[in-house]
């Protein structure tokens, strides 16, 4: 049985109407943040009551568009968002940034995709840079048949994006994101 909140939470994120909200939604979460630090350490990734607790107070969705469940709060909410719980709990303060930083990432997808990724309401997409292998085009997208080398945060997402450099005659000729649910991903 899968116990990523992203699928074990039956409740939807709140929607946070303002910064100050955003700010003190943070805060009340520093203590409990603060508490669990050393099993972080032990679990040597976030434990999923943090990513639980951030979830439900809605401030992953700071990034995320209003027609999406999300606030659009923007970066200095974000910013200042990741300051507080960074100050409880610093390896929740970067994955945090990084998953809501990809919100704005997400948004830059066809609605298409969109939709289908935020058919979840508690959808976290975590992304990976330095990447090797072979992509091809095939019906519908493209087949990357490769691997990743760091994604902070990835074993509590449901989505990856993957920026993987496309190839023709051998010659590189491009870099692409590409959307892979996790499931499609082995670690």
């Amino acid at each position: 049985m899968d116990t990523r909140p992203v699928y074990t939470l039956s409740s939807r994120p709140a929607v946070i109407a303002n910064r100050s909200e955003a700010i003190e939604r943070a805060r009340a979460l520093r203590e409990r943040l603060r508490e669990r630090l050393p099993l972080g350490q032990e679990l040597r990734r976030l434990p999923d009551e943090n990513v639980a607790d951030v979830l439900e107070s809605g401030l992953f969705g700071v990034m995320k568009p209003k027609h999406y469940g999300g606030s659009e709060l923007g970066t200095q909410t974000m910013i200042d968002v990741t300051m507080e719980l960074a100050s409880a709990d610093p390896s929740t303060g970067w994955v945090y940034m990084l998953w809501t930083a990809h919100m704005w990432l997400q948004a830059l997808w066809p609605k298409q995709a969109m939709d289908e990724m935020w058919e979840n309401p508690n959808t976290l997409a975590s992304s990976v840079v330095s990447t090797a292998g072979n992509v091809e085009k095939v019906e519908g997208g493209y087949l990357w048949t490769g691997r990743g080398f760091f994604s902070s945060g990835l074993d509590h997402c449901n989505w990856l994006t993957a920026l993987v450099p496309t190839f023709k005659d051998g010659e590189r000729v491009d870099m692409r994101w590409l959307l892979l649910p996790r499931e499609d991903l082995a670690i």
